[in-house]
């Protein structure tokens, strides 16, 4: 009886899992439509790439519901909390140093123009 107990409650959670995948899967198709959408009418030049982005961030978040879902984050928690922050410092990291090297010149010319509307 206690197997049968343990098997049903597994059995549960993969079909749960399952579900959420599913509904990750066409939530992130319908995200990833409205952003092409978007910035097609806005005229962004590589809006398929924000369209990748959104279903990424989609699929991340119900790989994390499935992991709770199973206690795995509960069993591997520090570590994927520790992964999860070093992901999002680099990728701030990455951004700040884009931004900050590629956007040098028209900082200068927007502090320079700045400088000249206050004299």
């Amino acid at each position: 009886m206690v197997f049968l107990g343990i098997f049903l409650n597994f059995l549960s959670k993969i079909i749960a899992a399952v579900v959420v995948f599913a509904l990750a899967f066409l939530s992130a198709r319908f995200i990833s439509g409205l952003v092409k959408a978007f910035n097609k009418m806005v005229g962004v030049k590589y809006g398929h790439l924000m369209a990748k982005a959104a279903s990424a961030v989609v699929y991340f978040i119900a790989f994390v519901i499935v992991l709770d879902l199973f206690a795995i984050t509960q069993i591997v928690g520090a570590y994927v909390a520790l992964i999860v922050q070093s992901a999002a410092l680099a990728i701030a990291v990455a951004f700040g140093l884009a931004f900050g090297l590629g956007g040098k010149e028209v900082a200068a010319k927007a502090i320079e123009n700045f400088v000249r509307k206050m004299k």
